[in-house]
């Protein structure tokens, strides 16, 4: 007998799980719908609505707290570009925060193979505007040499 009212509480759990589980797509559905159609103010309670979240995820790959925000700024942008693909195959929050942590997986390997700019101010003008700039103020890197370098080889603006 506790065998069959286990059995019983087991499957009224699942009958709630899983109709909360479509009440979830439903309004997932119905927000990507708006989100499709170009509502800004669906788009906005999302961002506020997940911002404090999609902003700790970043912060734990990237170094710095304006890295994070670069990230998710750029998660966002990518998640407005991808909406026409999306396929429903998990729930929104899950795909943006995939998009979210593709990008900041990036971005922090990217910030970890690159040397930090130092403060304006801690060396001699001709040195502060240049990363490469050894003991001796000659120029190391970047410079005007790479002008010449073929577009694939030129250093890039941004990120990595």
């Amino acid at each position: 007998m506790a065998g069959e009212a286990r059995s019983i509480e087991d499957r009224e759990v699942t009958a709630m799980s899983q109709a909360a589980h479509s009440r979830q797509a439903d309004a997932d559905a119905d927000l990507v719908g708006q989100l499709r159609a170009g509502d800004e103010a669906a788009f906005s309670r999302l961002v506020q609505q997940w911002s404090p979240s999609t902003l700790r995820v970043a912060r734990s790959f990237v170094h710095s707290p304006q890295s994070a925000e670069d990230v998710v700024q750029d998660a966002w942008l990518g998640m407005l570009s991808g909406l026409a693909k999306l396929e429903g195959r998990s729930s929104l929050r899950t795909w943006v925060f995939t998009i979210l942590v593709n990008r900041a997986r990036s971005r922090g390997s990217c910030e970890a193979r690159t040397v930090p700019r130092p403060p304006p101010g801690a060396q001699d003008e001709r040195a502060a505007d240049d990363w490469f700039a050894g003991p001796d103020g000659e120029r190391y890197g970047p410079g005007p040499l790479s002008a010449s370098l073929p577009d694939a080889t030129r250093p890039r603006k941004g990120w990595c």
